[in-house]
């Protein structure tokens, strides 16, 4: 092949790589979506009671109620965004906000989530008697309350449920046209205009300054912009999100198939029927159990997806296998030409003999090229299918949530301590498991055409052949290290995918070359 023509295939694949990579890649996380995960990581300071209690406790009342009191928990855990604005705050010497403007902050949204879960256009419109229902109670280690007397209504559930409009647009809006902050900013300003009241609740030193709220949106964007587990079938709670002992599944909105077409060509091609299947089959194998149904999703469309891809690679990989088992003779061509690597007159010829051999035996050189050019776009389709699958980021198999990745999971001390350490354990296992079957799956070929070169005569050295053997090496140990390198920062699902995806190809790698090298005696 001359050298341009190997550049310019070389630019195409590039480009095709590049264009789907960019494609692909698109997160389908509508602003509700993203706002019901913001709040997961900001609840706000305010601990809420039903009596004043005593000096020490220091309560407030809660600014619009008569039963209701509060007081400030500023959150020290490293998930919470508020800690995380706060410490990059006082790094850079930027002043932080007050408990107290946190605590009205909070109030402001309370009131606004009152008045959505009473179906009044304002917190004016709630009656007293409904106020009156509200209450305060203990909360279990998931921050929900428990023990409601009848008739009353926790004030954290109605957070629960309408607490993302903080990070929201107008509830009257389309959840698909939401757009974070809207209401932030929103009730930012309500809450800074406590200032001028007759008898003012805030001073002015109580209010955060705009670069501190520049840098809290920043700390909330960069938390959430990680997570795209966001096509669900159906409107549902998934995932699990927040931080600490705080952590929970969100409502997340139904995405269509022409939700996804607005995304990009692959996404509505691949990607989200990938992930539309993958929830289909969850919902249908919820009878084993949470977890091991999203386990056995993947599985059914691993081999679903490798079947396919069989059937479209199929004559490219007899091909190689056929390339296998003739390396006695290409081998023998190869010697007459020890000179080939620097000789122009013996490239060609062997060039020309080369030729006739593949023609002889119906083989086609470019293959393995064609190939990865129909997988490429596959596979990055399936990880844009399994991780934006909403379906995979709830549950866990033996502590292990599919959503989450190798890496994350194994460098955070919270799953080798808690819960008794299985999810750490469980990644662990599959990481060792996926490496040893990648590193098995590419070795198998090699190997296969090692045993065929020592059957072949020798007749001399050949630069260009051990120069060709040397590189042919070398690509399969580096992409044998980037899947292994993917499979170690990519979401817990695609490391299922790539073992039973490794397993598969080696048992298709070993069958076609048996039947290769029965049909040879032949």
């Amino acid at each position: 092949m001359k050298k341009s023509t190997k550049l310019g295939l070389g630019g195409i694949v590039a480009l095709l790589g590049t264009l789907v990579l960019s494609g692909c890649t698109a997160s389908f996380c509508s602003n509700s979506d993203q706002a019901h995960m913001a709040y997961m990581y900001d609840y706000g300071v305010s601990e809420y009671f039903n009596e004043l209690g005593t000096t020490e406790d220091n309560r407030t009342q809660v600014r619009g109620f008569t039963n209701l009191y509060v007081h400030a928990a500023r959150p020290t855990e490293s998930g919470s965004v508020i800690k995380k604005a706060d410490d990059a705050a006082i790094k850079s010497n930027i002043s932080i906000p007050t408990d107290k403007y946190l605590v009205e902050f909070d109030t402001t949204v309370l009131q606004h989530a009152v008045a959505e879960f009473f179906g009044k256009t304002s917190f004016s419109a709630v009656t007293s008697d409904q106020l009156d229902t509200i209450v305060a109670t203990e909360l279990d280690e998931q921050g929900k309350a428990k023990n409601v007397p009848n008739g009353k209504v926790a004030v954290q559930d109605i957070l629960d449920e309408y607490g993302y409009l903080k990070f929201a647009d107008s509830i009257t809006e389309k959840a698909s046209k939401k757009k974070l902050f809207v209401n932030f900013d929103l009730y930012t300003e309500e809450t800074r205009s406590l200032v001028a009241e007759a008898t003012p609740v805030l001073t002015i030193d109580d209010l955060p300054s705009s670069d501190y709220i520049a840098l809290y949106k920043n700390q909330m964007n960069s938390t959430i912009s990680q997570f795209r587990s966001c096509i669900a079938i159906s409107e549902d709670q998934y995932g699990y999100y927040g931080y600490g002992s705080r952590r929970g599944k969100v409502t997340l909105e139904a995405k269509s198939w022409s939700y996804a077409w607005s995304k990009g060509f692959f996404e509505g091609l691949l990607v989200y029927p990938i992930a539309w299947f993958t929830d289909f089959l969850s919902n249908a194998f919820k009878g084993v159990g949470p977890g091991w149904a999203q386990l056995l999703s993947i599985l059914v469309v691993t081999f679903v997806i490798r079947g396919l891809l069989l059937l479209a690679t199929f004559k490219s990989t007899t091909g190689n296998a056929k390339m296998t088992a003739l390396q006695p003779e290409i081998q023998k061509i190869q010697s007459k030409y020890p000179n080939a690597n620097t000789n122009q007159y013996e490239k060609q010829n062997m060039a020309e003999e080369m030729q006739k051999l593949y023609k002889k035996n119906k083989i086609n050189p470019f293959a393995t090229l064609i190939t990865l050019i129909i997988q490429f776009p596959v596979f990055i389709c399936v990880w844009g299918g399994l991780q934006g699958a909403a379906s995979l980021s709830s549950d866990a198999v033996l502590g292990l949530n599919l959503s989450m990745t190798i890496r994350e999971v194994l460098f955070n001390s919270f799953y080798w301590t808690k819960a008794g350490g299985f999810g750490a354990i469980t990644a662990l296992v599959l990481f060792i498991l996926m490496a040893g079957v990648q590193v098995v799956s590419m070795l198998i070929p090699q190997l296969a055409q090692k045993k065929a070169q020592k059957e072949a005569v020798k007749l001399g050295k050949n630069p260009a052949q051990n120069d060709q053997a040397s590189k042919m090496k070398w690509f399969t140990w580096i992409m044998t290290a980037v899947i292994v390198f993917m499979g170690f920062s990519l979401a817990s699902a695609m490391g299922v995918y790539w073992l039973v995806g490794g397993i598969f190809s080696l048992v298709q790698t070993i069958i076609t070359q048996k039947v290769t090298a029965k049909n040879k005696k032949r």
